[in-house]
């Protein structure tokens, strides 16, 4: 499902970019985030409408839940029509990087 509406060069362009988020460590420690010291940095989610590997249903627990955890610094949300890796086009961001959208208050 990512990137299955681009053609295939596009893909493996995509995929070289990938990289894994996660330490091999992963595992060894406790690596959750705590309530107190998470949410000091405010936050925006991205939320994509057309994301079929995480349905906008499944984001939008996914924002209550980070936001029922630090209520004092919930995340701004963007709502972008737009797949799972997101959109490609600077224009869908409206016209730079980090802009556009359209807000979705969630409370």
């Amino acid at each position: 499902m990512l990137g299955s509406d681009l053609p295939d060069a596009e893909v493996r362009a995509l995929l070289n970019t990938l990289e894994p988020d996660e330490s091999a460590a992963i595992g060894a420690a406790d690596a959750r985030g705590l309530p107190e010291k998470w949410g000091r940095v405010p936050r925006t989610f991205l939320r994509f409408t057309e994301d079929r590997s995480i349905p906008p249903a499944l984001q939008d627990l996914m924002i209550r839940e980070a936001d029922g955890t630090t209520p004092h610094n919930p995340f701004r949300v963007r709502s972008l029509a737009a797949p799972h890796i997101g959109p490609r086009d600077v224009a869908v961001w409206g016209g730079r990087a980090g802009e556009g959208g359209t807000h979705v208050p969630l409370r």
